[in-house]
């Protein structure tokens, strides 16, 4: 099959692959912009829908990082085309149910095309990974009142991993915004041992975090 480079597909697919942060999703789950949503009413319901599957940042349990990421959008899509996610939080697909209630208002979506877009970029990192045998998860936690965090893990490629009598090495990599700037904490594994860094372009960000330094 062969696809033209005028192909509105082509052109998306595109755009997504070349997305390197979070920067809609994030102005989507602020305050500014999901008051402004509560004020038109039109979308209650999806609205109703986020808020009782939200928690904050206090609450975060192992439990709840593996739904958001089992309901990114990422292992769902089948059960989408079904029907069968009405009850549960699958973010990719109220984005889109709120979408298409604000675009049938005539209200602008720049905002929520471009976060559906993010979401898509890391379903194709995830798949990437997939393809070429490097084990690799990459989603976004939606979090209460704060900006959403993007979490990746990924693994040594299994090529690099069969004569290693040592085992694999996994990574996790956290994007985390702290007031106006932006973190990011990376944390190493490998049999028992654990090695944690963090970039924080901020020097009392960075002391704060020094201070805590055991804690961490």
């Amino acid at each position: 099959i062969k696809i033209e480079q005028s192909n509105p597909l082509r052109k998306r697919f595109s755009r997504i692959l070349n997305l390197s942060n979070f920067h809609f999703t994030r102005q989507v789950f602020s305050e500014d912009f999901l008051n402004s949503l509560r004020k038109t009413g039109a979308v209650s319901e999806p609205l109703r829908k986020l808020d009782t599957n939200l928690v904050p940042i206090t609450r975060i349990t192992a439990k709840f990082l593996k739904s958001t990421m089992e309901k990114t959008g990422l292992f769902t899509e089948s059960a989408v085309k079904k029907a069968q996610l009405q009850n549960e939080l699958n973010l990719k697909t109220l984005l889109a149910e709120l979408r298409g209630v604000l675009k049938g208002s005539g209200r602008d979506v720049a905002i929520l095309n471009g976060a559906i877009d993010e979401l898509e970029a890391y379903q194709l990192e995830s798949l990437a990974g997939t393809l070429s045998r490097q084990p690799t998860l990459s989603w976004i936690v939606p979090l209460l009142n704060i900006p959403p965090v993007h979490v990746r893990i990924s693994g040594e490629p299994e090529r690099d991993t069969k004569n290693d009598s040592g085992g694999q090495t996994w990574f996790v990599e956290l994007n985390v915004q702290l007031g106006d700037k932006e973190c990011t904490f990376a944390i190493c594994l490998k049999e028992t041992r654990l090695d944690l860094s963090c970039w924080a372009p901020d020097l009392q960000i960075y002391e704060n975090l020094k201070n805590h330094e055991k804690d961490l």
